[in-house]
């Protein structure tokens, strides 16, 4: 590549010098630090739902459901981070082991509000089990009051990234 000066434009700076490990990301780096500490967390948490009979995703659609039932599957998808067709196959696979049941909204016969069955509410139960002793797991890595600060600051993240 032939490069030409412009005498108008004063030289760049020189590149810093790489640093002994190029590769880790800045221990400041918020981005860096968050996607860390979620793969941490998911991990974990899939690990000990695994162990109770289930899995993540699964836990995660029951757990909206049991809050609130009679959701459309765009909703589910949107609140458990799923794209649609991967939601539909899920769904479909909990509808076959009898942990939901799909209705037409009363509102708009062409859609469809996802519920859960019996089975579906015990097994919830069974996971959120699971879900709540990960969660004592990593909350005592901070202590109590650290642990309450953290989930008010990614709740209060988690409010601005939604209004984004």
């Amino acid at each position: 590549m032939v490069t030409t000066s412009n005498p108008d434009r004063p030289a760049a700076p020189p590149a810093p010098a790489p640093s002994a490990d190029a590769s880790r990301a800045p221990a400041a780096d918020l981005p860096y630090l968050l996607s860390r500490v979620e793969r941490y967390v998911t991990a974990g948490l899939a690990a000990a739902l695994e162990e109770a009979g289930g899995r993540l995703e699964e836990w995660r659609v029951l757990a909206l459901l049991a809050e609130a039932p009679g959701r459309t599957m765009s909703e589910i998808a949107e609140a458990v981070f799923l794209p649609a067709p991967s939601l539909t196959k899920l769904v479909d696979r909990m509808v076959a082991a009898n942990l939901l049941h799909r209705r037409p909204d009363p509102a708009d016969r062409r859609r469809v509000l996802v519920h859960p069955t019996e089975r579906g509410r015990a097994q919830h139960a069974r996971l959120s089990e699971a879900a709540a002793a990960e969660r004592a797991r990593i909350e005592s890595l901070f202590g109590r009051e650290e642990a309450a600060l953290l989930s008010a600051l990614l709740a209060k993240a988690a409010a601005a990234a939604d209004r984004c």
